[in-house]
Parts: structure tokens; sequence; C-alpha cells
């Protein structure tokens, strides 16, 4: 059997039919390298493809919630003012005579103090991307900067929103003292009679509370403006990436 496969082997070194062996067995090695390479090629196309739909899916997404919350920033602003104005309004009539305050004035500015709301933003999309490890999926370096860094840039934000909500809990429960709680608050006077409103002015801390009101809220507001622009800004780079988009 060895003498036969020798018998087998010494033509091919000694003849030019080795070469060609080595060429055709070389030719095939290429041919499967060619092979597994094309396959890892169209492999990477295709799940390249799969990341830019995805990304296309997320910026769209992204876009519509900065639209949505750009109404309600108009929202929460609208109301913030509101309590604004209000509790400073409350705070000046301290300075004319009590028997010259309008009750059912006086009833609306405390009802209106005594109110307050907080940003309820759509970020939906972003936490997704957030939470579910595909930030690398957005290309551009900025908007994924930004996105990475949402809950950092809005943490002053909601800080400021307990603040202001903390200031008018506690107008609330010390203004309570001198308020006609019961019954219907529009068709009764919420101070009882003059003596009353004076009380309600005189009392060093419930002016105080109301002047945390007014501050708190009016400094509220200028946080909503800031972000608004900063998330407008946002939006119309998310637009020009959306528009720029190749897949």
């Amino acid at each position: 059997m060895f003498n036969f496969l020798r018998k087998v082997r010494y033509p091919m070194f000694n003849t030019s039919n080795f070469s060609k062996y080595i060429l055709y067995a070389l030719g095939e090695i290429i041919l499967v390298v060619i092979g597994i390479l094309l396959a890892l090629q169209i492999n990477n196309w295709n799940e390249e493809k799969k990341a830019a739909k995805k990304e296309h899916i997320y910026l769209r997404a992204i876009y519509s919630d900065l639209k949505t919350n750009d109404a309600e920033f108009e929202r929460v602003l609208n109301k913030t003012n509101r309590v604004a104005n209000a509790s400073f309004r409350l705070l000046k009539l301290k300075d004319s005579l009590p028997n010259q305050w309008n009750s059912s004035v006086f009833d609306s500015l405390i009802k209106k103090s005594a109110g307050y709301t907080v940003l309820m933003i759509d970020e939906g999309a972003i936490n997704d991307i957030n939470g579910s490890g595909n930030l690398s999926l957005i290309k551009n370096d900025s908007i994924r900067e930004k996105i990475a860094s949402w809950d950092a840039n809005l943490s002053m934000l909601r800080e400021y929103e307990t603040l202001f909500k903390e200031a008018v809990f506690n107008f609330k429960e010390l203004s309570q003292n001198y308020l006609n709680l019961s019954g219907d608050r529009y068709k009764n006077e919420a101070l009882l009679n003059t003596e009353d409103r004076n009380k309600f002015y005189t009392n060093k801390y419930l002016n105080n509370s109301i002047f945390e009101v007014v501050t708190k809220a009016f400094t509220l507001m200028k946080f909503y403006e800031e972000e608004r622009k900063v998330m407008q800004k946002f939006q119309i780079q998310i637009k020009t990436e959306l528009e720029n988009f190749e897949p």
C-alpha cells in the first residue's frame, strides 16, 4: 500500500502536474476566502441597514416628542405666570386700606396663588434609547451627547419645581387659618371680615410665604423659558438631521 502511494506521489513531484495541483488548491482556497469575505460583507451591510433604520425611527420619535413638548412648555409657563402675577398682586394688596379690598378679587387672588403645576414632557423615545443601550445607533455626536445628558440637563429645573411646590403648599397651610373653607368659596367670602383680612396681612409668616411663592414662581419661569429654547434648538437640529438622513 505504501509502495503504491509512493508511486503516485513521485510523478506529481517530478512533473508539472504538481504545479498544476498547487495552483488548483490555491485557487480553491482563494475562492473559499472570497466567499467568506463576501458573506461577512453582506452580513455587515444588512446589520448597518438595520441600524440605520432604527436610528431613523428614533430620530423621528424624538422630533415628535420635542414638538409636543413645546406646547407643554407653553401650558406650564402660562399656569406659572398666573400664579406669579396673582401672588405678586396679593402681596401688593396689603399696601391699600383693608376696607378698600374687593372680596371677590381677594378670593380670586388667593385661589390663583395656591395653584401650581409641573412640566410633563414626552421623553419616551429618549428614555428608550438610554435605557436599551441603543445610544450608539445615533451617529451624530452632538445629538448623541444631548440624549445622553438629557436627565442631567433637566435636574435643576426639576429641583426648582419641587421648591416652588413646597412654597405653594406652605402658603396654603398658613393661609387656611384665616379662610372660610366651608361651603362654596365662589359664593362665600374667603376671609370673613375686614378684621380677618387685616390679620391675614399682619402675619409675617404668611407674608413671607406669599413672597416665597412670588420669587419661586418667577424664577421657575426663567428655568422653563431657558429649557424651552434649548429644546427648540434641539428640535431644529433633529429636523435637519432627518432631512439629510441617508439610510
